[in-house]
């Protein structure tokens, strides 16, 4: 999750996310894209979470709920501070590292899943 201009964004790294990412820069290791303090790195790390926050609005539309803006490159761009910066590449791995964990853990209980599958007995 990110805060920009009081707008809070989830982040989602799901199937296309990753792929989108991977068409976009050749991989999808994230922490590889945009570890760098460079603006070549910001640049990626704001192009990263456009992606990641669409996925999550995507899902979001999906299981019904009421639409929400989505993020913008520009928004970013003109936005982010320096500190900010560094928030925002900490949220991408992080959404990144739950992305892998909820496909390989059992134990855990899937929330959006679990709302996809309540809409559907309904």
């Amino acid at each position: 999750m990110i805060k920009i201009n009081g707008k809070t964004y989830d982040l989602l790294f799901n199937g296309a996310a990753m792929f989108a990412i991977r068409d976009k820069f050749e991989t999808d290791n994230i922490t590889e894209l945009i570890t760098e303090n460079t603006a070549l790195a910001f640049q990626r790390a704001c192009k990263i979470a456009v992606i990641m926050a669409e996925q999550s609005e995507l899902a979001r539309r999906w299981l019904g709920h009421t639409a929400r803006d989505m993020l913008t490159e520009e928004e970013l761009l003109v936005s982010v501070s320096p500190l900010g910066i560094m928030q925002l590449k900490t949220a991408l791995v992080d959404a990144m590292l739950a992305g892998y964990k909820r496909e390989n853990n059992d134990d855990e209980i899937d929330i959006g899943l679990t709302e996809l599958n309540k809409k559907k007995a309904t």
